[in-house]
């Protein structure tokens, strides 16, 4: 059983926050791109 700790929460909610970064510049370079 993996059971979420707070250490787990504080590591995965910067990484969710890059990812989102990464995606909106990738949003943005494709209406550039055009």
């Amino acid at each position: 059983m993996f059971h979420t700790h707070p250490t787990t929460r504080s590591v995965a909610a910067p990484i969710r926050s890059v990812a989102l970064a990464v995606f909106f510049t990738a949003q943005a370079a494709k209406v550039a791109a055009r």
